[in-house]
């Protein structure tokens, strides 16, 4: 992030400002829809979004709000653009989080719900639930779901769709993946804020050994997630984004 100064500190309001980006995702998608189907594209997406809750989660603080338009994109090259998260309008340290908050389509069940204390873990959701957005999974989308039972039962069949990112929509928040988790598991830790040492493997929900089900990788790897299954032509690793022409 860009910081470029601040005013109002003393006061009840401070403002923080920061470089103007190209657009949110939302709107990344609609002119560009042939993105939403771009591995590559999704893949950062997806990682660079883990890092940001997980550098919240370690500091015990929740966004409370993690959706398409919440995230904001800027153009780095012709094959890659980098992803910021933006508004944290409702966001709260973990400890204070009671308030019901956030947009209903992509709402953990614990905050609709009010059956568990709100923690970071509401956000892991929200991505899950901002991922099948974006790839349209199941027919999700969150600007026309009518209610909040036809969001989660999209989220529960898009679950199934994607394996590797099934902890993140758990509705047990005790055995939900946390953003470190789900970075060991996907890309082998490869930018975390939390200690390795400290971050256990994710809960089996078949009864064998977590560790059974950790996945081997080394710090750095980056693994090759079932998002989008195609096949990738060998001119397509040069062919320019559409953001980029």
């Amino acid at each position: 992030m860009e910081y470029l100064g601040s005013t109002g500190w003393g006061t009840e309001t401070i403002y923080i400002y920061t470089s103007l980006k190209a657009g949110n995702v939302s709107h990344l998608m609609e002119k560009f829809p042939t993105a939403r189907s771009d591995k590559d594209t999704l893949t950062q997406l997806l990682q660079e979004m883990l890092e940001a809750l997980d550098y919240l989660a370690f500091r015990g603080l929740c966004h409370r709000d993690v959706k398409p338009d919440n995230i904001l994109y800027e153009p780095k090259d012709e094959r890659t653009c980098t992803f910021q998260l933006a508004d944290f309008g409702f966001a709260n340290q973990k400890n204070l989080a009671h308030t019901h908050c956030g947009t209903d389509a992509y709402m953990a069940p614990e905050m609709y719900y009010d059956k568990h204390p709100q923690t970071p873990k509401l956000d892991v959701w929200s991505l899950f639930a901002t991922i099948i957005d974006i790839m349209r999974t199941a027919g999700f989308d969150g600007k026309k779901v009518k209610s909040y039972d036809q969001a989660l039962n999209l989220i529960r069949t898009a679950a199934t769709t994607h394996s590797s990112l099934s902890p993140m929509a758990r509705e047990d928040p005790e055995v939900r993946a946390s953003a470190a988790q789900m970075l060991v598991a996907c890309f082998g830790g490869h930018g975390l804020t939390t200690p390795r040492r400290s971050i256990a493997a994710i809960p089996s929900l078949d009864g064998s050994s977590p560790s059974e089900k950790a996945p081997k990788q080394r710090d750095g790897d980056r693994k090759h997630l079932d998002l989008v299954k195609y096949r990738v032509r060998k001119d397509d690793r040069r062919r320019p984004l559409p953001w980029y022409s």
